[in-house]
């Protein structure tokens, strides 16, 4: 294979990919600034949470808002590793490609 088609196929797929809108939806960068929020409230914690589950449940929340609820594992991986319910609250900007997360709250 020369160096030419080499580099064909990656081009070619990136291509179908970005065609697809490959980008991020409301909804991602909703989730992406949860989730930076709650980086900020547990600072050296180790946590996972599932930022395509997250993004899933967005809903309106019927005040100009949105919702988002899912699990997040907090100090994962140590002996105190708990579970619990993770809900946040975003406004989304004029164009959809930036949230103000208006308020965190870890449920038990």
């Amino acid at each position: 294979m020369n160096r030419g088609t080499f580099w064909m196929v990656p081009t070619a797929a990136l291509g179908l990919l970005v065609g697809c809108g490959g980008g991020a939806t409301p909804a991602d960068v909703a989730a992406q600034a949860c989730d930076a929020q709650v980086r900020t409230q547990l600072g050296a914690k180790p946590y996972t949470l599932d930022l395509k589950m997250l993004a899933e449940t967005m809903t309106d929340d019927g005040r100009g808002s949105f919702l988002l609820a899912s699990q997040i594992t907090v100090d994962a991986g140590l002996a105190s590793q708990n579970v619990q319910l993770l809900e946040c609250t975003v406004r989304m900007g004029a164009d959809n490609t930036t949230a103000e997360v208006i308020n965190v709250r870890f449920i038990w």
